[in-house]
């Protein structure tokens, strides 16, 4: 599983010596390890998650996703979000770093407690409970305030900043930088590499059609109250009990200082939009979630007009940030990306369509 100076200091950490049975239970874009410990360890059901060190997905970010999630347990009570494990007492290397965390150069575990999930399923009941847990979260991010988060642990940048006192704008990461260097580093050595060239001019135009939408409500997203948003949501950060309901959500190292409704587009998007769907399908999977939403919050003014490209803005930021974290090999993001690409080109076909019938909707209420 481990080796030399990582596998020390996570023996140092945690009574690992009780373990009796490892099983990974996931091996994708990290690997996960659960850990059964016997009876009279401290620790006898253990979540380890392995995963590459970078920039993006740092000591800094789960520092950060750590203070988030003891916030959301110990002030608002939100027990579907997972705690990190603090190391065994006693002296040990592993307590100079921060709680249930331990890295070397190029890798970072996370230690969890151990909860059993169930996958997505797409069953109603479940979208039903994913816009109820949702709107639960929400609330307590919004509740907690920014400033009061360590000053040494910057807030992942959003999609949306400040220019010139004139509003919010598309970010400047939103270019096609990160997709050329892609392309430069794998030409010739990744088949996927060709046919993800063949969107170049589709994604280029894309980028410049939401400027010029953000432009346009620049003004009206500048008096939008920005709150700490998750950025995440998708099918595989939230976890269903047997009976359906959400009893877990994840990865919360990419929470940022931003606007809510991008959280309920994405969300939207990632549960509701899939590119081999009909329009009708897909109307009314984000009918159902959204009308469970906005029963138990309120959703911003204009929220219709913004919601779609938010949706392809969740798309953008997906295809950059999986490009960006693939670099270095050709991995299972690419069939990823290839999806989101897909999944963008459906709303591109389909998008003035949606737009429409949210607006034309008896279901969801004017706010």
């Amino acid at each position: 599983m481990l080796s030399g100076e990582l596998r020390s200091a996570l023996l140092c950490a945690y009574p690992l010596h009780a373990v009796e049975q490892i099983e990974q239970v996931y091996n994708g874009n990290n690997r996960v390890y659960r850990l059964r410990c016997r009876a009279s360890s401290p620790y006898d059901d253990i979540a380890i998650k392995v995963s590459a060190l970078s920039a993006e997905r740092g000591p800094a970010a789960k520092r950060l996703e750590q203070t988030i999630l003891d916030c959301l347990h110990d002030e608002h009570a939100i027990a579907f979000v997972p705690r990190l494990l603090p190391p065994t007492t006693g002296s040990s290397p592993a307590q100079e770093r921060p709680s249930g965390l331990v890295w070397n150069d190029d890798t970072l575990l996370s230690c969890y407690r151990w909860v059993v999930t169930q996958p997505y399923r797409g069953t109603e009941q479940q979208l039903v409970q994913v816009g109820r847990r949702y709107a639960e979260l929400q609330r307590a991010l919004s509740g907690i305030d920014p400033a009061a988060l360590p000053s040494d642990i910057p807030l992942p940048p959003h999609r949306l900043v400040r220019a010139g006192g004139e509003g919010l704008h598309l970010a400047a990461v939103f270019s096609l930088d990160t997709f050329d260097a892609f392309i430069a580093a794998r030409a010739g050595k990744c088949p996927a590499c060709a046919r993800l060239r063949g969107n170049r001019s589709f994604l280029e135009n894309e980028i410049a059609d939401l400027r010029e939408v953000f432009d346009r409500h620049s003004q009206d997203l500048k008096s939008r109250d920005r709150r700490l948003i998750h950025q995440e949501l998708s099918p595989g950060n939230f976890g269903f009990s047997s009976d359906h309901a959400v009893n877990m959500i994840f990865d919360f190292d990419s929470i940022a200082h931003g606007l809510p409704l991008q959280d309920t587009a994405w969300l939207c998007a990632t549960f509701c939009v899939d590119y081999r769907k009909s329009l009708d399908e897909v109307l009314q999977a984000s009918l159902l979630l959204l009308s469970v939403i906005e029963s138990q919050m309120t959703l911003a003014t204009s929220w219709r007009e913004l919601l779609v490209p938010f949706m392809r803005l969740g798309y953008l930021g997906a295809i950059h940030r999986k490009l960006e974290l693939a670099q270095d090999g050709v991995d299972g993001r690419l069939g990823f990306v290839r999806e989101d690409i897909l999944c963008l080109r459906w709303l591109r076909r389909h998008g003035d369509a949606l737009t429409a019938y949210f607006d034309r909707s008896a279901t969801l209420s004017t706010c």
